[in-house]
């Protein structure tokens, strides 16, 4: 739910005193509940083409949606849609008045989804990913950097992918389109130049309208990124950002009982290790060892108070998601123990590394693939990540993980959960592979290797 659609019909009293009135209302952390903000967005974009937040779903008694419908506002217009309590009222005239038709609805949901999580069993490729490059070349924006003429994001995820190809095929146009893309984060409105941070995105093409969110998982990913093309540009322009990203972390989003807020309220397991191994990485490239410092205390916290005994929380003082295991907290600090690892060489991470890998492999490894959540989810199916965000899925960041522990481990065989988990983006790799940024740079990883 987003801000405008609180004050425009939320708080409206004949709509709340409406569905009050008719239905069961939930609001859904999507912080807290990635698995279910999952499900949903994903069946909402499948049937309507239209997902993102805020996201309102009607669902059947076995919670599989009938109806969704994106921003719903208190007074209908040809450009917004209809009214939320026109919206709500259809929903209560289809399941009393037409509940056959509702239930069959729900039934084409369900079938949906299983087509959505079956996993093509075909072996991806290095020449997927060449391919991949050159359709996201295809997207590019020329004019303004990024990809596309509409919104602006930041996507660290394909920065990185285009970097990892320039560095396999040398190809000038993957790092200038990187390093374009990267500036054009940097001069325009997306990077906060008074207060820090990144923005999640920006209205325009042109990059000047941000957001009002800084989240701290875009923070994390956007300082690999920079530490990334340190490595191949020396440019200082890149360590100022990392400085000015590290100071907005401490100012603004450190939790005094440790870690940091995953935006303003949640402090989030995985996106505390998706900042933790953003903070060792640039601190490492651009040798400021305060950064490392922190890098290296936030994965502490992560260990001493979100793993605990053998099973990592996703938030270490929420009794609603106490029993739920999520794959994308054990992925994001198996990396996290990982690059801390590399610097450091302190063996105890290595074996928390391994130790988190193995755990997560017996608890979300099903039979086609990976999936999100582990426990009773209360969902119609567990979800299963298709894509990335402008952070790694969390399938994508396993078999990362994979991969690098094959490195260090010649007892730790890569094959076949890479390729197992990979397999979960082919079909975005295909239709829409700026939405696989991070498994396309897996996969380039695992040829190179």
């Amino acid at each position: 739910m987003c801000r405008a659609m609180q004050v425009d019909s939320f708080n409206d009293s004949s709509f709340a005193g409406f569905v009050n009135r008719q239905f069961v209302c939930v609001k859904v952390d999507r912080d807290l509940r990635p698995d279910i903000d999952s499900f949903y967005q994903t069946y909402a974009g499948a049937s309507t083409g239209i997902g993102g937040w805020p996201l309102n779903v009607f669902l059947l008694p076995d919670a599989l949606p009938f109806l969704s419908w994106a921003y719903l506002p208190r007074i209908a217009s040809e450009s917004s849609g209809p009214s939320a309590i026109d919206a709500a009222a259809s929903a209560m005239e289809s399941w009393i008045l037409r509940r056959e038709d509702a239930e069959a609805a729900g039934a084409d949901a369900l079938a949906l989804m299983q087509n959505i999580y079956s996993v093509d069993a075909s072996e991806l490729t290095v020449r997927d990913a060449e391919e991949a490059a050159d359709r996201i070349r295809g997207m590019l924006d020329l004019s303004f950097g990024g990809l596309g003429e509409g919104p602006k994001y930041p996507q660290p995820t394909v920065v990185d992918f285009l970097l990892a190809s320039h560095q396999s095929t040398k190809k000038s146009w993957q790092l200038e389109a990187a390093s374009r893309w990267v500036q054009s984060i940097l001069d325009g409105g997306l990077f906060d130049r008074e207060a820090g941070g990144i923005f999640r995105y920006t209205e325009d093409r042109e990059w000047r309208k941000p957001s009002s969110e800084k989240a701290l998982g875009d923070q994390g990913a956007f300082l690999s990124t920079l530490a990334t093309l340190h490595k191949i540009d020396s440019d200082d322009s890149y360590r100022l950002a990392a400085q000015a990203i590290f100071e907005f972390l401490g100012r603004d989003l450190s939790h005094p009982e440790g870690g940091y807020c995953s935006a303003a309220g949640n402090v989030i397991t995985s996106y505390n290790a998706i900042a933790s191994r953003g903070l060792v990485e640039a601190g490492v490239a651009f040798g400021d060892d305060a950064m490392v410092k922190s890098g290296l205390d936030t994965l502490e916290w992560i260990l001493s108070t979100c793993l605990k005994g053998n099973e990592l929380v996703r938030q270490p003082d929420d009794r609603s998601v106490a029993s739920l295991r999520f794959l994308e907290d054990y992925a994001a600090t198996t990396a996290a123990c990982l690059s801390a690892f590399e610097h450091t060489r302190q063996e105890p991470l290595y074996a928390a590394a391994r130790r988190l890998q193995a755990k997560t492999v017996r608890l979300f490894a099903g039979d086609s693939g990976f999936v999100a959540v582990s426990g009773n989810h209360l969902l119609p199916m567990a979800p299963m990540e298709t894509a990335d965000t402008s952070y790694p899925a969390a399938p994508s960041l396993l078999a990362e993980n994979a991969i690098r522990l094959s490195k260090l481990s010649a007892d730790t065989p890569e094959e076949p959960l890479v390729s197992q988990a990979l397999a979960q983006f082919a079909r975005t790799i295909l239709y829409a592979p700026h939405l696989a940024g991070h498994a396309l740079r897996v996969l380039r990883m695992r040829s190179d290797s």
